[in-house]
């Protein structure tokens, strides 16, 4: 806010940095697989597009939350170990964004690990158990967490983390705030709000099961990963339709994959003149202040008002 100053604007841009940092990653995580490289590129372009026009990810991409945030966390951490394999380094990297997954929403973070646990199963491909790299990227994670405790141990205040724990272990995983709601809430929500989104995912599902298509392996990863994630997602009591973000770049990657089957020989034509248009759409939905306020959260406008006044 010192940067841009306090205003809706200034809060949208927040929340959406982040979704427009996971545009050129997931284009290289699609784009850089092994096979045809134009195909890939064409999918590259559709995946990113699939993805910016998520109806429910552009909601709460304009609501300055950690969600967002979290969601580049995530999806980096798998890319790099994707890649781990490909540069020394890439999987302490994929271990940093794993432990900047943890500060940022705790929990939420094992999205990553249960969700490439999920990806492995499709892919039928387990041998990442046994390298080191897998550990060293888990340690490096939960090392660099460990910084906040510490820091709070050091400064007379780890009470703070107690509560954190109490809160986010119990009060909310366990107990649900005090609330509950369906295992299909989020099944609900998808079809609700992203029902072409789902139909195509189904489409995808049905043919890989009947074995009528030859998916890559990327995409039978992100099936695994996005399944697995909406399963324990869907297994807590306390539900939000913004804790789906973390899984919407491989719902992408799976709609992208079967789309690419419909309309990848048309947008091979035009892809070469939409990039701006991508990069256009994505700020005009993603940033500017289009819509009407929204009601919810009514203490974030007196806050506001506040933070004008600093």
């Amino acid at each position: 806010f010192k940067v841009f100053g306090s205003g809706y604007t200034s809060a949208r841009i927040f929340g959406a940095i982040w979704t427009l940092l996971c545009i050129p990653v997931l284009f290289d995580l699609v784009k850089n697989q092994s096979g045809d490289k134009k195909d890939h590129t064409v999918r590259a372009y559709l995946t990113c597009l699939v993805f910016i026009l998520i109806p429910a990810l552009i909601k709460k991409t304009r609501f300055p939350g950690l969600d967002t945030p979290l969601m580049f966390f995530c999806l980096l951490s798998v890319f790099f170990f994707l890649k781990r394999n490909q540069h020394r380094y890439n999987f302490i990297w994929a271990g940093l964004c794993f432990g900047l997954a943890l500060l940022t929403k705790g929990p939420m973070a094992l999205l990553i690990i249960f969700g490439i646990m999920g990806g492995s199963l499709f892919v039928r491909d387990w041998k990442w158990i046994t390298e080191a790299k897998s550990w060293v990227m888990l340690l490096t994670g939960s090392m660099l967490f460990s910084l906040w405790p510490l820091l709070l141990a050091i400064n007379g205040k780890l009470n703070i983390f107690y509560q954190y724990l109490d809160f986010t272990f119990f009060h909310t995983i366990r107990d649900g705030r005090g609330g509950e709601s369906s295992f299909f809430t989020y099944f609900s929500f998808l079809f609700t709000n992203a029902l072409p989104w789902m139909l195509l995912f189904l489409v995808f599902i049905w043919q890989g099961l009947k074995g009528k298509r030859i998916t890559s392996s990327l995409g039978l990863f992100a099936t695994g990963f996005f399944l697995v994630g909406l399963l324990l997602l869907s297994l807590q009591n306390f539900k939000y339709s913004h804790y789906l973000l973390p899984l919407y770049p491989f719902f992408a990657i799976c709609v992208a994959d079967i789309l690419v089957d419909y309309v990848g020989k048309w947008f091979e034509k035009i892809h070469h003149y939409t990039r701006g248009i991508t990069v256009l759409l994505a700020l005009v939905l993603l940033v500017f202040p289009i819509g009407v306020k929204s009601s919810r959260d009514a203490d974030i406008f007196p806050m506001l008002e506040k933070m004008r006044t600093l």
